[in-house]
């Protein structure tokens, strides 16, 4: 993935920590297989170095290290996502907010739009705000509730959910590329038993 000079000059402000601007742009990314790199050292970093020593010895990892191999494999993750989403000037909160519209094709409630992002309504109504100030939503009246109102898609904010998508999409063609066919299978078999 080669990285451009506008999305350098974006990297150069961001808030995002050093680590996860240079995973996300490290042209051959080890996302699961958990490389130490000199760009990140920590407490669940050094888990997971043990259990993958303990592994390759032949030992049984420590089921605790093993969970906190996960968490930081979701943070990096996560961070590429933000990171990709921040690209087209979303953060991962609002991008959700408008895929949901996206997805929905019609306006929603903010009782439904608080569920699917499983947040507390009032964490949604500020979001909600922030879309409607930015010209990405805009509020229409319920008709099933007369005291009640919907979020609805501007013509711009489904073109910035497509936008997000596309981001999204990009990292699931790099995250899908990193691994064989069977590989995803085993590793989709494996994730489903943590739930």
């Amino acid at each position: 993935m080669a990285t451009s000079h506008r999305q350098l000059r974006g990297l150069r402000g961001s808030v995002y920590p050093l680590r996860l601007r240079q995973l996300l742009w490290d042209p051959h990314p080890k996302i699961l297989d958990g490389v130490a790199t000199a760009i990140y050292h920590s407490p669940m970093k050094q888990l997971q170095d043990e259990t993958q020593s303990q592994a390759q010895n032949g030992a049984t990892p420590d089921t605790g290290a093993t969970l906190f191999s996960f968490l930081d494999t979701a943070d990096r993750l996560y961070g590429r996502a933000a990171e990709a989403l921040a690209r087209v000037g979303l953060s991962y909160g609002k991008y959700e907010v408008l895929k949901h519209l996206l997805d929905a094709g019609e306006p929603l409630s903010l009782g439904i739009l608080a569920e699917g992002q499983q947040c507390a309504r009032s964490n949604i109504t500020q979001l909600v705000d922030r879309l409607e100030t930015e010209g990405f939503v805009r509020r229409v009246d319920d008709p099933l509730d007369r005291r009640g109102v919907r979020a609805e898609l501007t013509p711009s904010g489904a073109a910035l959910a497509a936008e997000g998508n596309t981001q999204i999409d990009l990292i699931r063609a790099h995250f899908a590329a990193s691994f064989t066919a069977p590989e995803r299978a085993e590793l989709a078999r494996l994730l489903a038993k943590i739930s």
